[in-house]
């Protein structure tokens, strides 16, 4: 494995751009609009802040993804589109460096992710994140500038996540950077793998030889079917059912889980 990079190749006064007009607590979230990422989640958890006359904006940056036809609507039919919810389908880099350090805080809803890499760039500003409760976000949340979690897929739980982070605001003062590697550090991480051969595992069989070079671990074939016990699965509901258009089919996006 390799840690991905966290800077950007730019000289930004992030001090300057951090200079806020509006007091307002402000929210980003990072990445793809895609049925995993948990933007529902979080437009629901907002939606729920607004009613109850809390004064907060979130703004979301991501190009669109697939299957968010329903999610789209939601975001540009809401009330608060374009004052208090905005959306940002491409930025520069400089103008992303600007929306961080504006932040009070980085949100990342995920039911699933690979890494994580917006909660380790918002700490490269000093800035605190509240993420879905997920293993790799407790992990990659050690860059972070102090992270607090939800319930994953609960929007009245981030909901709280959110009023509870305004309550300490006033405490709260920018945190430390924390470090983390660069990208040109992040590649010789890719390069020390695959030119010096340091793998983090290698291959080793559970019966026979001790150790079997990675070239050869063998043929594989199928002997038979599996068993009723091989094959338990859980089956969890990620967003509700929704249309992409008024002529297809009602759709269910689900994560599969093998137990």
């Amino acid at each position: 494995y390799f840690h991905n990079g966290a800077n950007f190749n730019l000289q930004v006064d992030a001090d300057a751009a951090s200079t806020k007009k509006d007091q307002t607590p402000h929210f980003l979230m990072v990445g793809t609009l895609e049925p995993r990422k948990g933007y529902s989640v979080s437009i629901r958890a907002f939606s729920k802040l607004w009613k109850e006359g809390v004064n907060v904006k979130l703004t979301i940056v991501g190009k669109e993804g697939w299957n968010i036809r329903h999610l789209l609507d939601e975001i540009e039919e809401h009330e608060e589109f374009d004052k208090r919810l905005k959306w940002h389908e491409y930025v520069s880099d400089e103008k992303l460096v600007e929306l961080y350090s504006e932040c009070d805080s980085l949100v990342a809803a995920s039911y699933a992710e690979g890494f994580g890499l917006p909660i380790v760039e918002a700490g490269q500003y000093g800035k605190p994140v509240i993420a879905s409760d997920i293993d790799v976000f407790r992990e990659v949340s050690e860059g972070a500038s102090g992270a607090s979690f939800f319930e994953v897929g609960n929007s009245d739980a981030l909901a709280d996540a959110v009023k509870s982070f305004i309550k300490s605001k006033s405490k709260v003062t920018k945190g430390e950077v924390k470090p983390w590697p660069t990208w040109k550090q992040s590649a010789e991480q890719i390069e020390n793998v695959l030119v010096n051969q340091d793998w983090y595992y290698h291959y080793k069989p559970k019966a026979g030889a001790g150790f079997i070079d990675r070239g050869s671990i063998g043929k594989s074939k199928m002997t038979g079917p599996l068993s009723k016990a091989d094959t338990k699965h859980k089956i969890e509901v990620i967003e509700p059912p929704f249309r992409e258009s008024a002529s297809e089919d009602i759709r269910i996006n689900v994560k599969l889980t093998n137990l």
